[in-house]
């Protein structure tokens, strides 16, 4: 509680500038925002009070408070490796935090988006379809919203198949526990998404071939979730490159390889 003494200094300094008549608010402008802020009526006696602004402004309040939450998010994207080519669509139908908007309606591409905007974890999603059907748009528009919806700051890692292995690669170099490191710290984040599996079609090497494995046992015996797209058209093919010990255990946790069809939407966006 105000001092009486001090209410009544301010009473007076109030009174100079006409703040002083409890039925007349004066406006109080931001002068950042130039909205008006937020006003309290002080009472010095039962006769006396004078009008004061907030110290903050609420406006400037929300709005400082939307930045950081998108600063936040964008940190979180770019950590979790999501391109930023990648990382301006939802699946929700409102605009989201970071200017993410909905993603076009293309109807080769309806059955997919509807299964990933009713996806629940911790389920596997496998798109397939040949190059520019939409396939990693869909999936990744559906990472950013997992991330946007979580509250427990839990790991996500976007990678393509080429990149992870490119990673291990690179820290081969420093020694073997660093490459296994890279591949374990995919097995082991919150959710992966896997982007064009097979993409390179030569032929894996027994490394690879063993670490594809690890990795997706051990994140099918933990049932993490996980996110796949790639070029080829069925179960059978993905077999003859990763063997049926890694097939088997991707069909038992997705709901099935899902094939979208159509022309290459990048070309149709430049015609």
């Amino acid at each position: 509680m105000i001092p009486t003494t001090i209410l009544d200094a301010m009473w007076k300094a109030k009174q100079a500038l006409g703040h002083t008549d409890r039925s007349k608010m004066p406006q109080f402008i931001c002068p950042v925002c130039n909205q008006l802020k937020a006003t309290t009526w002080h009472e010095v006696d039962k006769e006396r009070g004078f009008w004061t602004d907030e110290t903050a402004c609420i406006t400037c309040e929300e709005r400082n408070e939307a930045e950081q939450v998108k600063v936040s998010l964008r940190k979180r994207f770019d950590r979790s490796g999501i391109p930023p080519i990648h990382q301006i669509y939802t699946l929700r139908s409102k605009e989201q935090p970071c200017g993410r908007i909905p993603l076009p309606s293309v109807a080769s591409q309806q059955q997919a988006t509807v299964t990933a905007r009713q996806y629940k974890v911790p389920s596997w999603i496998c798109l397939a379809g040949p190059v520019g059907v939409g396939k990693t748009t869909i999936l990744t528009a559906l990472m950013c919203d997992l991330i946007v919806k979580d509250r427990r700051n839990r790991s996500f890692q976007w990678e393509t198949e080429a990149g992870l292995f490119r990673k291990a690669d690179i820290a081969a170099d420093k020694s073997h526990a660093a490459r296994v490191k890279v591949m374990q710290a995919a097995a082991e984040t919150t959710v992966l998404m896997l982007d064009d599996l097979a993409g390179n079609r030569r032929g894996l090497t027994d490394w690879q071939g063993g670490a594809i494995r690890d990795l997706i046992d051990e994140r099918h015996r933990y049932q993490r979730p996980t996110l796949f797209t790639t070029n080829m058209l069925n179960w059978k093919h993905l077999e003859q490159r990763y063997g049926s010990h890694v097939i088997s255990r991707m069909i038992a946790a997705s709901t099935g390889l899902m094939q979208l069809t159509g022309e290459d939407l990048r070309y149709g966006s430049n015609t």
